[in-house]
Order: structure tokens, then C-alpha cells, then sequence
């Protein structure tokens, strides 16, 4: 990765209603010191800034081949300085996984491990 490029992070859009609804529940029960990003889904946390067009041709040839799909929220996940909400969705995992392998050379450990 060029050092002179920021990373590049990936998040999973909702629409407004499950946005708002999550976005309420992290303000009620996330730490408030930390709080300092709404609801999100990070689908990877550091691919390469300097391959913007790389990913953003990658994330919408990739969405344009994922229908409209329903998340399952599968209880709560312990990360270490926070909780997070554990989801399911296998056409997410899917979609994140064809991304990962155009990206397999990039990813970092964090990225490599899935989500």
C-alpha cells in the first residue's frame, strides 16, 4: 500500500428505516466517548486508498449483481472494548466474499479473517 493514500473503508448501506432504527440503539447502548460514527456495517476496514477506481468498479459491479437482500440479527458479539450486533445474511457473505478475492493481494490480517 502507498503510504501517501489513505485507506479505504467499506460499509454496508441501509436503508433508512433499519439505519435508524440500529443508528437509536447505538446511541442508546454504545459508549458515548466512542460513539462517533453512526450505524454501520464494515464490510472491510483497510483497502488501498491508492486503487480508489479499482474498488469502486470492484463494489459496484459486485452490487449490481447482489439483489436487495433481509439481514438477520443473530444476538450480540463481544469485541473487546464494545459489543456489536451479529448478523445474518448469506447473500452478504457472498457478495463480501467475491470483493475479497479481487482484493486477496491487498487485504489486510483484520480484512482476511471475513467478517
Amino acid at each position: 500500500m502507498n503510504p501517501d493514500c489513505d485507506p479505504l473503508i467499506v460499509s454496508l448501506g441501509f436503508d433508512p428505516e433499519t439505519f435508524a432504527r440500529l443508528d437509536g440503539l447505538r446511541r442508546a447502548h454504545f459508549p458515548p466517548d466512542r460513539n462517533v460514527i453512526p450505524a454501520h456495517l464494515t464490510l472491510f476496514h483497510k483497502l488501498p486508498g491508492e486503487r480508489v477506481s479499482d474498488v469502486c468498479r470492484a463494489l459496484k459491479r459486485v452490487a449490481d449483481e447482489t439483489p436487495v437482500f433481509a439481514i438477520h440479527v443473530s444476538g450480540l458479539r463481544h469485541l473487546g472494548r464494545g459489543v456489536a450486533l451479529g448478523v445474518e445474511a448469506p447473500e452478504l457473505i457472498a457478495a463480501r466474499a467475491r470483493l475479497a478475492d479481487v482484493f486477496a493481494e491487498d487485504l489486510t490480517a483484520q480484512d482476511r479473517q471475513g467478517f
